[in-house]
Formats: C-alpha cells, structure tokens, sequence
C-alpha cells in the first residue's frame, strides 16, 4: 500500500502533463488556411505601341486556379484612358478554364508622346470588392503627334520630319487630324506623302524619278480602292498641302519635266497598290 501510495500520484501528474502539452499543441498550431485563387495569363504581361489616332486589339486568356463565380475586369485607372476591355465582366469562371479576353488600346488623335504602365484585374462581382491575385502587367508606349512647325516647317524644302518617319510634321498632323474616323485613309495618305515628298526631293534624276512615279500610283491606286467615292477630292486636297509653299511647287515642276514621255500603266487590281492590308482595319 505505501507502495501504491508513492506510484500512483506521480502517474496521474504525468497523464495531466500529457494532456496539456497536446492541447498546448493543437491551440498553438495555425490552422492550415484554404489556398487562394490565382491567375495565371497568357502572355504574362502586355507591351504596346500605339500611335495617336490608332486603335488595335489585342487577344489574351487567363485561366483561374479554383471557381471564381460571377467577376469583372477592372482596368486601373492610369490605363483607362488608352485601354478598354470586351468583355468587362463574366457570369461565372471555374477552375482552370480558360477565359478569352480582347484589349482594346487606342489613343486620341491629339494624343502626346508617353509611356502609361497598370495593370488588368480580375476581382469578384459582389460586394465587398476584391482583386484575385496575379493581375495582368500593361505597358502602352503611347507615339503622338509631333507638334505644328508653323512657319519654320515652310523654310525649307525638306520641311520638319521630327520624328524620322519621312512624312514632315505638318502632313502627319493633317492627315491624322482631318481624317481621325478611318484608319484606311491616315494609312494610304501616309503611304502616299512619303513618296511624293522624295519625288520633291529627287535631283535631275530621271531614273529615280520613274521609280518615284510608279510608287505614287501604287498609293493613288490604293486611295482608289479605299474611297472610290470621293478619292479624287481627297487627293486634290492631299496634294495643296503638300505643294504648301513656292520652292515646293517649282521642284514639283522640275519633278514633272523628268516624268515628260514616260508611261505608267495601273495593275488593274487597285488593292495591291496598298502598302498594308486596308481588310484588316476596322474603318
């Protein structure tokens, strides 16, 4: 009995000891929390070059990895001047599958020269509202108009090119300012203002007069093809601005002299004389 009398306590201050330690142990364990959900893109990341008057669109995809239900596509707002999405929201996402998403980038025609960074989120349609991890990085490289040279782009016969493009500064402010509502036009006015601004600039060379020549058809033939309607008084027009001072009309005459007997004949398909597909512009 003394026996029992020493052993036994010592046995229910152990088994006492035991249970708290494992209690200790389950109530200071953090309880393992659900994972979640993340967004995986393709591509990873946007970069994009936009001109001023432009508007392009870009596909992308993002797949979940757990059901999200009902979302909506949230564009910061240091982008929302440049970028729209379509859709702006979806009914309901589920895991890994994988969702389509067109951006739409466009910048104003009086946009100027920047870079915008934000990014694309996917956050749930209820309330309060919340961002899902892994939003898409955007950056839009934004390429504006060149400001109006004014007189001193009359200087010269060469005029003001700024920004190397071979279209001087006040061409490339006419077009993309007369013409802000079609893509088509901007398109094949610059393509016919390059040319006919190095025909200007063509010295007593009737070989590379000719090659100039054929060139200037191609974009008239393009013109033609993309405003059958009213290309004549587009082109009329096109070429006063161009023959905006006296040095450039007289080299326009000098440019004339060494076309005399020549013959140039269409290729019958005024499409091919496009410098770019006119199918694939939205207007």
């Amino acid at each position: 009995m003394q026996l029992l009398k020493h052993v036994r306590p010592k046995i229910i201050i152990g088994l006492a000891g035991a249970v708290f330690i494992a209690l200790a142990a389950i109530l200071l364990t953090p309880s393992s929390a659900p994972a979640q959900p993340v967004i995986s893109w393709v591509p990873e990341l946007l970069n994009e070059t936009v001109l001023a008057g432009e508007t392009k669109t870009v596909s992308v995809s993002f797949t979940a990895s757990q059901e999200l239900g009902a979302v909506e596509v949230r564009v910061v707002p240091e982008l929302e001047p440049y970028v729209r999405t379509e859709p702006t929201s979806f009914t309901n996402i589920t895991a890994g599958q994988e969702v389509s998403l067109n951006i739409i980038i466009s910048a104003a025609t009086d946009a100027t020269t920047q870079v915008v960074e934000g990014t694309i989120q996917i956050r749930n349609a209820g309330r309060p509202p919340r961002n899902f991890a892994r939003p898409l990085p955007v950056t839009i490289n934004v390429s504006g108009l060149p400001p109006d040279p004014g007189e001193a782009g009359k200087a010269t016969l060469e005029g003001i090119d700024s920004d190397g493009d071979g279209v001087r500064d006040d061409i490339q402010r006419h077009i993309a300012l007369t013409y802000q509502d079609s893509e088509r036009t901007r398109a094949v006015l610059t393509q016919y203002a390059k040319v006919h601004q190095a025909g200007l600039l063509v010295d007593d060379n009737k070989s590379a007069s000719r090659a100039n020549a054929h060139e200037i058809g191609r974009a008239i033939e393009c013109l033609y093809y993309i405003r059958p309607d009213d290309a004549r008084a587009v082109l009329v027009e096109m070429i006063a601005q161009v023959l905006n001072t006296d040095e450039r009309s007289k080299a326009e005459f000098r440019y004339d002299a060494q076309l005399s007997g020549e013959v140039f004949t269409s290729s019958g398909d005024n499409r091919t004389g496009c410098d770019f597909n006119p199918d694939t512009m939205r207007n």
